[in-house]
């Protein structure tokens, strides 16, 4: 049984005029339990299914809609839709063009998807195949949606609901989510799984307008998403790696072919919100990957990741990273184009008191464009690892990043070190505490320093590495400091190692300006580079003391 309602809606505007005008919207209600059979059937009208009532499609079923009609089902009302492999059924318009039907509505709260069941339906032409909103969840199976403005939409809080086995295509956008900016306990958070989701013009999966990102990971695991180029498939779905008001995406387990196998290899897509442990050995980071305020990344010995494309690794404020190589099976960020800025790297955010958020311990990190990048006061505790063949190695910018670099090798680099003092003062400069290394044969520099003001009251801390080699013209013209620059402090690297990881050079090696009281006392002393006594500080030279001043 239905009941058909006739409504009179509509506004004109004539230039500040605003008119009321009669636009007939027809509608029929089912009034009772209601079944739809096997064969076609036209509507000229909306059909609504109100509160109570259940409406179920059996298979072989064909709805034809008119322009501007939709299957609406209100809150408190059911839909089972029960196509079969043999004989789905399908929506579709009178039109055969997207929008040409408003589609199907589900609205009210719902716990689950279990009122609302769509199995082997196809939908097509519609503005929206199904539009969810005020809390509506389905389950959708075996169905086909293609061809519409929209494939799936989820409008607002608590929207959700399955859906499996199923094929999205040829939509403008084929999974649109619409967080309406809601906190996490309203989070939409469909489970999109299993399907084929793929040639939809703008965006296989988009998802928008969300609070309480850093707590939200969306599950559109084990998809094909109609190839194996991950380039491709990161630019079809819009994310946290699009806009910081959308939450991540997990999408990993795609799959090799349309119901085929998942891809070679461990692909690492989502966001860590919660602590996660990586141990894959065959680790593939598809796209930018955020640890969020909160979490924290344990990353095993043994670990092996290739990074692709603009990926990079970044720890945002609050979150926390611990590597946990060990000498016989460290871990290894490389890439699979094996060419420095082939990824981005690792990148640090957020104040730190210290380095101890920050633990990378027997770590390889090569091909990157910054093998690790600190901001925003950003520190880390660097012990026995590797930093190769990047564009830069470690790369300090701005105001009082830090942290400690030990037992490490940067080599083959464009720039070994490179710290960016932001023009700050005293109080905000860069200190990275850098002894014990080996840093050499980086191309532009093997440590650079740039931009700071009160360059007369900083001395930076590079004592104890090896340089490649015990030629002091060599070793410090590839040290870019206040010898070279009014705006750049003064970089100690006395103590310089006779060999890698060996005894310091003989005799006692001068190399920093004078910024404090100073005595110089040695008997072996070595002048290795011009060494300026800065305002307001007194050098005081012993009876006794013997220079030997090299050649600058």
């Amino acid at each position: 049984m239905m009941e058909r309602v006739k409504k009179y809606i509509g506004y004109l505007t004539l230039g500040f005029l605003l008119c009321l005008i009669n636009i007939e919207v027809s509608a029929e209600t089912f009034t009772s339990n209601t079944t739809i059979a096997a064969g076609e059937h036209s509507y000229t009208d909306d059909l609504i299914v109100p509160s109570g009532i259940t409406l179920t499609i059996e298979s072989g079923a064909i709805l034809r809609f008119d322009s501007g009609r939709k299957l609406q089902i209100d809150a408190g009302g059911y839909l089972i839709i029960q196509g079969t492999e043999q004989a789905p059924v399908l929506f579709t318009s009178s039109t055969a063009s997207p929008g040409s039907w408003q589609g199907i509505t589900v609205n009210g709260e719902r716990s689950d998807g279990g009122d609302i069941q769509i199995s082997y339906a196809t939908i097509e032409y519609a503005n929206y195949g199904v539009y969810f909103s005020q809390g509506a969840k389905a389950d959708i199976t075996h169905s086909v949606i293609r061809n519409n403005n929209v494939g799936l939409y989820y409008y607002g809080a608590r929207t959700g609901g399955t859906v499996h086995s199923s094929q999205l295509y040829n939509n403008q956008s084929g999974v649109y989510i619409y967080g309406g900016y809601n906190y996490l306990a309203d989070h939409p958070k469909p489970v999109i799984t299993g399907n084929s989701i793929y040639d939809n013009s703008a965006y296989n999966y988009r998802v928008v307008f969300y609070r309480d990102t850093n707590k939200t990971v969306l599950d559109a695991t084990g998809n094909w998403w109609g190839t194996t180029d991950l380039a491709v498939i990161t630019g079809k779905i819009y994310d946290m790696v699009d806009d910081a008001n959308s939450p991540s995406v997990d999408f990993s387990g795609l799959l090799a072919s349309e119901n085929g196998a998942p891809v070679a290899g461990t692909v690492l897509t989502k966001a860590i919100v919660v602590d996660t442990i990586w141990s894959a050995t065959d680790g593939i980071i598809a796209q930018p990957i955020k640890v969020m305020s909160g979490s924290t990344l344990t990353i095993a010995a043994g670990t092996r990741f290739n990074a692709e494309g603009n990926s990079n690794l970044s720890v945002e404020a609050g979150g926390k990273l611990i590597i946990q190589g060990t000498e016989q099976a460290p871990v290894l960020f490389t890439s699979s184009t094996a060419s420095p800025g082939s990824w981005q790297g690792i990148t640090v955010n957020g104040e730190r008191s210290d380095g101890g958020d920050i633990q990378i311990s027997y770590a390889t990190i090569e091909y990157a464009n910054y093998g690790v990048y600190f901001s925003q006061g950003a520190k880390a505790d660097i012990t026995h690892s590797v930093i190769r063949n990047n564009n830069v190695g470690l790369y300090y910018y701005g105001a009082r990043t830090g942290g400690t670099v030990h037992s490490s090798q940067l080599y083959n680099n464009q720039s070994g070190v490179y710290i960016y003092g932001g023009y700050n003062y005293l109080a905000d400069h860069p200190k990275p505490v850098i002894t014990g290394n080996s840093i050499y044969d980086n191309s532009a520099y093997n440590y650079r320093v740039v931009f700071y003001r009160d360059t007369n009251k900083t001395v930076l801390d590079a004592t104890g590495n090896w340089w490649g080699t015990t030629d002091l013209a060599v070793i410090t013209g590839k040290i870019y400091d206040m010898v070279d620059d009014a705006n750049s402090p003064s970089v100690d690297f006395s103590g310089l190692l006779a060999s890698e990881n060996g005894a310091p050079v003989a005799g006692t090696v001068l190399t920093k300006a004078i910024v404090v009281d100073t005595i110089w006392s040695a008997t072996d002393g070595i002048i290795a580079q011009p060494i300026k006594v800065m305002s307001g500080s007194t050098l005081t030279i012993a009876a006794g003391t013997r220079f030997n001043a090299g050649e600058q």
